[in-house]
């Protein structure tokens, strides 16, 4: 697992383009009500600001994203930093072997269901995002 970092800044942030097909995201946003750093300078006044953590120092995520100015390729960026495509797969065939009566013990089903809405809950989440970043 890759270690994970926080910053805070005084203004929202949202991705910027990193490189070809790369952009860097901040993500997990968390308000801050009058925050002061730990290493504040004397006299430095507490601020109301947003703490963002991912894997990047400044507290950013490096996701792979074709076309930073596409919605699809932005969504498609948010949801694997969460979901690589192989767990997302494995998600859709849980609930395939459910709707075939494969899956019958109901502890494991209600697992799968949960999962399954956490997913989706995710991906939407995600459409927001990138709908209010790309100003849509």
């Amino acid at each position: 697992m890759a270690e994970t970092y926080s910053a805070v800044y005084p203004q929202r942030k949202t991705f910027l383009k990193y490189s070809d097909k790369k952009i860097i995201a901040y993500l997990n946003e968390k308000p801050m009500a009058n925050y002061l750093p730990d290493n504040a300078m004397e006299g430095q006044q507490p601020f109301d600001g947003f703490q963002y953590t991912g894997t990047e120092r400044d507290g950013g995520t490096i996701l792979d994203c074709p076309d930073a100015g596409n919605y699809d390729d932005v969504v498609n960026a948010l949801i694997r930093a969460s979901y690589s495509q192989s767990h997302e797969d494995s998600i859709y065939r849980h609930q395939v072997a459910i709707s075939k009566g494969l899956i019958t013990d109901e502890d494991e089903k209600e697992k799968y269901e949960k999962e399954f809405e956490n997913f989706n809950a995710s991906c939407e989440e995600a459409k927001t995002l990138a709908k209010s970043w790309l100003g849509l």
